[in-house]
């Protein structure tokens, strides 16, 4: 107020903000739009500042590292996880700062709420964020990824020992039907009371337990020609059984409980 004679005279500036105000909003807008989206990820997310502490973290990354938000900010990854190389978080900063980025490293960490081990992948890139360096780095948990290609490959193993039991089988009954041929031929030419006779039926009776081991080899490589016949099931799990246990190991036990009249 400015005073001119009897009264006072008002002076007023005004300034129009309404383009700061919409700028205001959308900021506001736009950063409510990426915490949705940071949080709403899949994948985890870490920022980590250049002293290596995390600055930021979405949901999914405190479910895999079973920590709420509050304890992972200002934390290390030397200080939460349990890593096979100790010096494995170190060693992976350090490429960052060199290349800028990081692609596809993997690693192996305990998770702290449930000592659980998790193998992870994970890809981080450098990114300057208001005059300051931070480091974006996206998790993948491959836990599961990694133990169902273990178990293909035991499938992969499993099937080549049963190609190869296969073929040998094959082979061995091939030399057993010989054996078993010819020493059936000279036993209908001898008479039970021969002093042969007792030792050929040995050979014979010995003959036909090896070809009844090479049909269990058989039916093991799933290579066995189909004879289709009523059959005590009972017999045939126990005749099976009997290789099973010879090829599972003395650390597992193997029990069987035969049903009735089956």
């Amino acid at each position: 107020r400015v005073l001119i004679g009897d009264g006072y005279l008002v002076q007023a500036m005004l300034r129009d903000i309404t383009e700061a105000k919409r700028a205001e909003r959308a900021l506001v807008e736009s950063e409510h739009k990426f915490r949705t989206v940071f949080d709403m990820a899949p994948l985890a997310i870490v920022l980590v500042g250049p002293d290596g502490r995390y600055r930021d973290a979405n949901q999914t990354a405190c479910q895999q590292l079973g920590r709420p938000l509050t304890e992972l900010i200002g934390c290390r990854n030397e200080d939460l996880f349990d890593h096979e190389d100790p010096s494995h978080p170190a060693a992976a900063r350090e490429k960052v700062w060199t290349h800028g980025r990081l692609d596809n490293e993997e690693t192996s960490i305990v998770r702290h709420n449930d000592n659980a081990r998790l193998r992870i992948m994970y890809s981080a890139r450098a990114l300057e964020v208001a005059g300051e360096t931070i480091l974006i780095t996206v998790v993948v948990d491959i836990t599961e990824q990694r133990r169902l290609e273990e178990q293909l490959r035991q499938a992969h193993k499993m099937e080549a020992i049963g190609q190869l039991a296969g073929g040998m089988a094959h082979d061995f009954n091939n030399i057993l039907q010989a054996i078993l041929g010819y020493t059936d031929m000279v036993l209908s030419g001898l008479a039970p009371d021969d002093r042969h006779y007792g030792a050929l039926t040995q050979v014979y009776r010995a003959g036909e337990r090896a070809a009844a081991l090479t049909r269990q080899l058989l039916a093991f490589s799933r290579r066995q020609v189909l004879q289709l016949a009523p059959v005590d099931l009972n017999q045939v799990v126990e005749e099976l059984m009997r290789m099973v246990r010879r090829l599972i190991g003395e650390d597992i036990d193997l029990a069987v409980m035969p049903g009735h009249e089956l």
